[in-house]
């Protein structure tokens, strides 16, 4: 298996779905001790009882592979009664039930008003070490800690709680139509050079060399501008240089001649033309559907791309994706990994099915089926050989496989208040208002500001 580099531990209104009766029967034994909750496991699963409440918020990975899980699980414990509320608002409309302490069982940790950072610090989310460290995959005798890709589940902070379970790998990264460069005999870049070259000939060839969302510029920052960092921290052997700078750990970091010169590689781009300036003023949908026309060659996004535009995709648009344009050719082409990731409210009413639920996650049929449904590759190892999955997800699993790609952990790295800075300096630098020295002193001013 791939070695994944890493400092840290390794649509409208709300829908119910309410599936079988509550009855009474035997549950999954627990245990408390010293305030975190304890199972007792058995690949022989006794039938669950009760209620189990859960909040998905639908986003690119949409509702069906959700529903698909949870009819499956629904199956193997018909006396449950399993409520669902998936919903694009979801999280906004369960904001008062958090706050009163009074929140459904399980969640989908993804999503606008979600304040996950939050929840964590304030103890709304239940310590999962022990479903990582012992738990059983649903119905078998594997461990859920074996099936996991490496690098994926975090700690939280200075402790050993683990309050975030992965069930999808997550990264971004750089799209294009393999229909558009077959027509235009153009070659994919793979490095910083490569990308300039390119990005003239397609600009020769009327078309936009890169376009992406100004108004979430994150998908710039960390499917171009952080892989580069990304690569000169492991090409000059000091991983940890990284996680100072997605951290915002001082002010020195980003004068560090490592940063300033993956800032001067997107103002050479922005100097030169090569963004699609339209786009510093669209939404993630607007961009994507721009891109989808065939006038931008490339778009920075993240892996769940061709499932969020699935209905949008022309027949012969054939996404394809490169992890990484903006290093230097001597240096590794890096892929930052980071995971979507569920969570059980301490305050669980039903915290056995909550758990069994998401250990029924790691089974090999709903793991594969989340490849084939999302077009996106899993948390686990699960083999998707057999998989009916799509060209594009075939070409994702088999890059991130890849041994010419340097998968380095994101972990539970987090800029706070700094983000916003770096978002609104990348635009900047994009726009032509700032240079990279009022864009390094600006994020340094932020990161004071954080961290005083």
């Amino acid at each position: 298996m791939k070695k994944m580099l890493g400092r840290l531990t390794a649509i409208g209104l709300t829908v119910a779905m309410t599936f079988g009766m509550a009855g009474c029967g035997q549950k999954e034994e627990k245990k408390e001790e010293s305030g975190k909750v304890t199972f007792t496991y058995s690949s022989d699963e006794k039938p669950l009882t009760g209620e189990l409440e859960l909040q998905i918020f639908v986003g690119g990975f949409g509702s069906e592979w959700w529903e698909y899980a949870i009819e499956k699980f629904q199956e193997q414990n018909p006396d449950l009664e399993i409520t669902a509320h998936l919903d694009a608002n979801i999280n906004a409309q369960m904001k008062t039930r958090w706050a009163k302490d009074n929140p459904p069982d399980f969640v989908f940790l993804d999503g606008t008003n979600l304040p996950g950072e939050t929840w964590m610090a304030e103890g709304k989310l239940m310590d999962l070490s022990d479903i990582y460290e012992n738990g059983n995959v649903y119905g078998t005798d594997e461990k859920v800690k074996d099936k996991i890709r490496e690098g994926l589940v975090n700690t939280y902070k200075d402790t050993d709680a683990v309050y975030q379970m992965p069930f999808a790998l997550s990264t971004y990264g750089m799209w294009y139509d393999e229909t558009l460069f077959t027509q235009k005999n153009w070659q994919v870049p793979k490095n910083f050079e490569e990308l300039k070259t390119f990005s003239a000939q397609a600009q020769k060839d009327g078309v936009t060399p890169i376009i992406y969302t100004g108004q979430y510029s994150g998908y710039l920052v960390w499917g171009l501008l952080m892989p580069a960092v990304a690569s000169e921290a492991v090409a000059s052997n000091d991983l940890d240089y990284f996680y100072d700078v997605a951290n915002a750990a001082n002010e020195e970091v980003f004068a560090d001649q490592r940063f300033v010169r993956c800032l001067e590689k997107l103002k050479e781009l922005a100097d030169a033309g090569y963004y699609d300036k339209s786009g510093l003023s669209m939404n993630h949908i607007t961009s994507q559907a721009t891109w989808l026309k065939r006038t931008d060659a490339l778009i920075p996004n993240g892996l769940w791309l061709e499932s969020e535009m699935k209905d949008s995709t022309p027949d012969d648009f054939q996404m394809r994706y490169y992890p990484s344009m903006l290093q230097d050719a001597d240096q590794p082409t890096c892929v930052i990994a980071t995971a979507n990731t569920v969570g059980i409210a301490s305050k669980a009413k039903n915290p056995e099915a909550a758990a069994a639920f998401l250990r029924f996650l790691y089974t090999d049929e709903i793991s594969a089926k989340f490849v084939e449904l999302c077009s996106s590759p899993c948390a686990t190892t699960v083999d998707v050989s057999g998989a009916d999955i799509t060209d594009s997800a075939k070409q994702v699993n088999e890059m991130l496989n890849s041994d010419s790609v340097t998968m380095v952990a994101k972990g539970s790295t987090s800029w706070g208040s700094v983000d916003g800075t770096v978002n609104d300096c990348v635009n900047r630098i994009v726009s032509g208002e700032y240079t990279v020295e009022q864009a390094v002193e600006a994020i340094q001013q932020a990161t004071a500001k954080k961290n005083q």
